[in-house]
């Protein structure tokens, strides 16, 4: 299975998911940009979560790309992919962004390959 997603004006890859914590009743579609340094599986803002029912897990803290340490709370939540497959993860959530984040650990779950074509234009998420 594959999904297509786009590239926003700075060229980085966004897909089209759903997030739900408690119940699908509260899942919300999220544009989320794919980071492939960030190793974590997803990262929302606040907000989201909130709107999403996320259920509240466990703390963290890991190294910011300029050396600082960050603390976050973890969030166990259910994204959809493609209207169909539910992935299970440790969601962290952002107090300083307006922004979805994809990670590394997120393909890692869905046994995944990126594919990214920049003179095309074309981004592609494959899953097993």
């Amino acid at each position: 299975m594959e999904i297509t997603g786009i590239f926003d004006k700075l060229g980085h890859p966004h897909f089209l998911i759903e997030v739900f914590g408690v119940s699908k009743k509260s899942k919300v579609k999220i544009d989320a940009m794919f980071d492939t340094g960030f190793t974590g599986f997803l990262n929302l803002p606040l907000a989201l979560c909130l709107q999403t029912g996320l259920v509240l897990y466990s703390t963290t803290s890991y190294k910011l790309a300029d050396g600082r340490q960050s603390s976050t709370i973890l969030c166990l939540g259910i994204v959809i992919i493609s209207n169909k497959n539910e992935v299970t993860g440790a969601i962290s959530i952002d107090f300083n962004t307006n922004e979805a984040l994809m990670g590394m650990e997120f393909l890692r779950k869905i046994k995944g390959r990126l594919q990214i074509d920049t003179s095309s234009q074309k981004v592609k998420l494959f899953m097993s």
